[in-house]
């Protein structure tokens, strides 16, 4: 089986054989979840982390300045959405708070990847 791959692998982008510029990424939630995102995105090729969002000033200062810089933390996701160039929001909040920056990125035309569920509660 020579064309298996191992699950923990992880199929790289690689934005110089295609030319493009990477996907710029806001992530929303800056908790484990959030965190074990930054991570991953920090490893791939292809894709740049360029803003992060938490609503806890402790949680942003935890944030690796590797990861992103001081000036692209926010405590409001309208902040990042409004400042930060984002092409794809990594929305990795408690599940209460997940509807508002998921719609609101959309209505931007900015793609979302949701942490799941989206909502506990259909009148979200």
């Amino acid at each position: 089986m020579g064309g298996t791959r191992r699950r923990s692998e992880r199929p790289e982008a690689d934005p110089s054989a295609s030319g493009r510029e990477p996907v710029r990424v806001g992530l929303i939630g800056c908790g484990r979840m959030g965190m074990k995102h930054a991570s991953v995105l920090s490893e791939t090729s292809g894709f740049a982390l360029v803003a992060v969002c938490d609503s806890s000033a402790e949680r942003l200062a935890e944030v690796p300045a590797a990861f992103v810089p001081r000036d692209a933390c926010f405590r409001r996701f309208e902040d990042l959405y409004e400042q930060a160039s984002v092409d794809l929001a990594v929305v990795a909040t408690p599940p209460i708070c997940r509807v508002t920056p998921v719609t609101q990125a959309l209505k931007r035309g900015v793609a979302v990847l949701c942490e799941k569920p989206l909502a506990t509660d259909l009148r979200a």
